[in-house]
């Protein structure tokens, strides 16, 4: 579903390049092979996602959820959140993930 959000989101604030990197690897198998099809709830909103990026410059990744630290640090901020959230700009929280990922240093998840 999140996919699918970004997707719409990108395509109503008009940004026709997008570059969309997801650590599900089905997810990112379902949109490379277009004739798959994902779980019958979201069928009507899936086929309206790629055909919304037939209309972009659209790209997507698999990427581990280790090699994107700050990606997944936003994603568990985002559940203090009860409905869809905006950030204007860069969350405080997410500067060590994002000064670690710039300098290429690792991202361990365990303790």
């Amino acid at each position: 579903m999140a996919v699918i959000l970004a997707i719409e989101l990108a395509f109503d604030k008009g940004w026709n390049h997008l570059w969309l990197e997801s650590d599900s690897f089905l997810v990112i198998h379902l949109l490379l092979n277009k004739s798959l099809r994902p779980p019958w709830s979201l069928h009507n909103r899936w086929l309206n996602c790629l055909a919304l990026t037939s209309h972009m410059s659209f790209r997507c990744s698999h990427a581990f959820r280790e090699t994107n630290s700050a990606a997944d640090a936003i994603a568990n901020l985002s559940l203090q959140h009860e409905s869809l959230f905006w950030w204007s700009s860069c969350p405080p929280q997410l500067g060590k993930f994002i000064f670690q990922d710039a300098c290429g240093l690792p991202c361990y998840r365990f303790s």
